[in-house]
């Protein structure tokens, strides 16, 4: 008599992992990456600025951040604390992938190296427009390395 589970699955090492462990990984997994989503880049500059209060900055700034664990709390409230442990070992484990922990981060359409050098060719176009109406020569290298400061520096950034 073959066993047959439909409710498990077997990951890359070698471990078999229920349909409910998966499930749980994915709700920590995304738990963890709107936290981090909120809490770093210009995620959590726009959430301050949309913060519900008459002032375009929060007053209690406290309360502000308390609220991205609140969210991450709610997230993972109905995964055990089984499965959370279980995880916690999993995320420090430095074999396990990020498509098993569901944090992998999708990547973007457009490079930032792409960004960049696009950036940088447009600002030497740009000065040698200005050049061409007939600035002067140092105005348009101003013009240029002020336009292709920003773009240098993500570029000098992403190497």
């Amino acid at each position: 008599m073959a066993s047959h589970n439909t409710d498990r699955k077997i990951d890359s090492s070698n471990f078999t992992r229920s349909e409910r462990l998966i499930e749980c990984y994915a709700m920590v997994g995304c738990s963890l990456l709107e936290y981090e989503k909120s809490q770093s880049g210009l995620g959590s500059v726009l959430d301050l600025s949309h913060a519900s209060t008459p002032f375009p900055i929060p007053i209690d700034i406290k309360t502000f951040f308390k609220r991205s664990l609140r969210n991450f709390e709610q997230g993972v409230s109905f995964v055990p604390i089984e499965i959370l442990v279980a995880y916690l070992e999993d995320l420090l484990d430095l074999e396990v992938s990020d498509e098993t922990l569901h944090i992998a981060i999708p990547k973007s359409k457009f490079n930032s190296i792409w960004i960049s050098l696009i950036g940088l060719v447009c600002s030497i176009i740009a000065g040698l427009y200005l050049v061409s109406l007939g600035a002067p020569l140092i105005f348009s290298f101003g013009v240029t390395v002020l336009l292709a400061f920003p773009f240098g520096l993500a570029f000098c950034s992403t190497r």
